[in-house]
């Protein structure tokens, strides 16, 4: 069913193509959404060899990502926001209304380099490439977008959808849910003292959320810039950023933090921080000191909660919901957030 829906999707961009196959790229990666790559015969009249079609998906992973907005995030993002920034990203083909979210058909990317997030990015990777990629895009946005809860601006259109400061807009019920699930299915990858410093995050949320959005200028961000989510140019290294369903406006910060914390072994993580840090600020235009950069850290810290609660459907899910937490809360532990929260 779903791969005749990216058939469908694939079809109604390009009617004039014929469909040689579809291939299902998830391999594991997806929890919101599910990808294919479909292949066209040869044309004389041009176009793309192959194409990517994202959709949404059924279940409780996708009745979450419905209820959060996070498929018309995306939509807003490649049709009015990306165009505007200082970002690489996969060309927007088409968006097309389906039942379960809008459907994406994009510039295909098999052919980039692609690192697996379980096996954790490099220092030049991290550091060199996407640390100064995530500087320019934050730069970028700084003088044209500007937002509240409800609108962004961008090049004198406004548009809905949105969010600011997503550390204040966690749910608190759902973040105590999360706790739970820690002790419960992750407490042989969580260990007691991570787990205390959870629940000690969780508890002090509206400080955790202040601290938070005093941790640089307010910029439009990616919202979940990992391994997974982003490929590098072939020709030029460059990262090229996929899977914009969490942006957000808040401290450009959130989404360093976030690429350390997801997608680094905290050894590697511990080597480059500061270096990480230095080429983000110089790249965004900004001085940003080493606690705004640990306050940014709480944004993965109190997401990853939402995290151990997704429905692992496969062995790679479960060892990428296992990997995050584990990366994650070892750098809370490091870099004592709930020691920075209680000052």
């Amino acid at each position: 069913m779903t791969m005749q829906r990216a058939r469908s999707a694939a079809t109604a961009t390009f009617p004039d193509r014929t469909i040689r196959s579809v291939e299902d790229l998830n391999r594991g990666r997806g929890v919101f959404s599910e990808v294919y790559r479909v292949e066209f015969e040869p044309s004389a009249g041009g176009g793309p060899v192959s194409i990517a079609v994202k959709l949404g998906v059924e279940g409780p992973n996708g009745d979450a990502a419905r209820r959060s907005g996070a498929y018309d995030r995306e939509a807003l993002a490649y049709r009015q926001l990306l165009p505007h920034l200082d970002v690489h990203a996969p060309t927007c083909h088409a968006v097309i209304d389906d039942p379960l979210g809008p459907a994406l058909v994009l510039e295909d990317l098999s052919a980039h380099r692609i690192v697996d997030q379980l096996d954790g990015l490099s220092p030049d990777d991290a550091v060199a490439r996407i640390a100064a990629a995530l500087g320019r895009l934050h730069r970028s946005s700084r003088p044209t977008v500007a937002t509240d809860d409800k609108s962004a601006t961008n090049d004198g259109a406004t548009v809905s959808g949105v969010r600011s400061n997503t550390v204040a807009g966690l749910d608190p019920g759902a973040l105590r849910l999360g706790l739970a699930t820690l002790a419960d299915r992750w407490s042989d990858t969580v260990s007691p003292g991570e787990l205390a410093a959870f629940t000690r995050l969780v508890d002090a949320q509206d400080a955790v959320a202040a601290r938070f959005a005093d941790a640089g200028p307010s910029v439009l961000c990616h919202g979940d810039p990992r391994a997974d989510n982003l490929v590098f140019r072939p020709d030029d290294g460059q990262p090229v950023f996929f899977d914009w369903q969490q942006i957000a406006q808040q401290p450009g910060v959130g989404d360093l933090a976030w690429m350390l914390a997801t997608s680094l072994e905290p050894a590697t993580r511990r080597t480059v921080e500061h270096d990480a840090l230095a080429t983000y600020g110089a790249a965004a235009g900004i001085e940003i000191d080493h606690d705004s950069l640990r306050a940014g850290f709480a944004l993965p810290a109190l997401a990853v909660l939402f995290l151990a609660q997704r429905q692992a459907v496969d062995a790679r899910t479960t060892a990428f919901i296992a990997t995050s937490l584990r990366r994650i809360a070892q750098a809370v532990l490091d870099l004592d957030l709930v020691g920075l929260i209680d000052c």
